[in-house]
């Protein structure tokens, strides 16, 4: 596995460049593994992308945490000090990967997902585990800030953290829980010194069932945006095997801004700037609506419904 690496300068056209990271060290290369997810700082004027390097055995998966910096955006040189994090803490299982790195509370903060046992064992539970830093190259375990309730899931993949009005939101997608296409949402207040987080409420950050992996990152105007990958897993050979098996990974969304309502309820929205790069095609939802057609576009075109809908307002279904 390769990071990919393209740049935009509106989120709707983008320019491909080479790799950013690619599987060349004993801690990442492996026809098996390679360089997996991740998250990527900046600091000092420069971007440092923390990753996992994965390799196999005959005994089974190793996972460690890595770091690459770059001074121009373009080119990563892997730190020599890598693998930054080489154990799995805790007798965890060997699922252990997904850095997020953010700076919170005074420190830099790393979670990682992970899991209590082998991830195929029914009585497997995600955990995300966390890590603190004062330079970005030296960390030390904390604890584990969370781990799963029956039911929300054997591993936890791509965590991610982030803060909306005093409130601390974790997310994660669970794996070997029903379609395990979705980013599962935690709320509540955390304190990362003592890494203690106390959940208040749970939930999912889209009801459609592909939306995996969702990462944000912050905007210079104080804004909390995100990126999920979408039709992903299903696409597989070993999972339902129905889409090409080459040129074809799944998509990237639309660039999502996360914010609380009036009755603080978690909520999304188009970012103004992709909204205004994009076709909109806006309707108010009538009791009945037919016969409307949206003819093909060159560009890419977004479709709005407004309204007042019946129901528990979870589903909403267009034929």
């Amino acid at each position: 596995m390769h990071w990919g690496h393209a740049v935009s300068r509106d989120l709707i056209h983008w320019e491909e460049l080479e790799p950013a990271l690619v599987p060349d060290m004993p801690y990442d290369n492996d026809k098996n593994g390679g360089c997996f997810s991740g998250s990527v700082v900046v600091h000092d004027d420069q971007l440092f992308l923390f990753y996992t390097g994965r390799t196999e055995d005959e005994t089974g998966i190793f996972e460690t945490q890595n770091l690459a910096v770059s001074k121009d955006g373009i080119h990563f040189v892997k730190a020599e000090e890598n693998p930054l994090i080489k154990e799995v803490p805790e007798k965890g299982g060997r699922d252990f990967r997904d850095p997020k790195v953010f700076f919170a509370q005074g420190k830099w903060r790393m979670i990682c997902g992970g899991s209590t046992g082998r991830i195929e064992h029914p009585d497997s539970c995600g955990r995300i585990y966390l890590f603190s830093s004062t330079d970005l190259y030296h960390w030390t375990y904390s604890g584990i800030l969370y781990e799963a309730e029956p039911g929300e899931g054997r591993m936890f993949e791509c965590p991610d953290a982030f803060c909306l009005d005093d409130v601390w939101f974790l997310t994660t997608s669970p794996m070997y829980e029903k379609d395990s296409v979705t980013t599962l949402y935690l709320s509540g207040q955390v304190d990362f010194d003592k890494c203690e987080f106390h959940k208040e409420i749970r939930g999912t950050l889209d009801h459609g069932t592909h939306y995996y992996a969702a990462q944000t990152y912050p905007v210079l105007h104080g804004e909390i945006r995100s990126v999920a990958w979408l039709g992903g897993w299903l696409w597989m050979p070993w999972i339902r095997d129905f889409g090409p098996e080459e040129g074809y990974r799944g998509i990237l969304d639309v660039s999502r801004v996360w914010y609380l309502d009036d009755n603080r309820r978690l909520c999304a929205k188009v970012a103004d700037k992709v909204k205004a790069e994009m076709k909109l095609f806006s309707r108010t939802l009538e009791k009945h609506w037919t016969g409307e057609n949206i003819p093909p576009q060159s560009e890419p075109v977004m479709v709005e419904l407004k309204g007042k809908l019946p129901g528990d307002g979870e589903l909403l279904c267009i034929d």
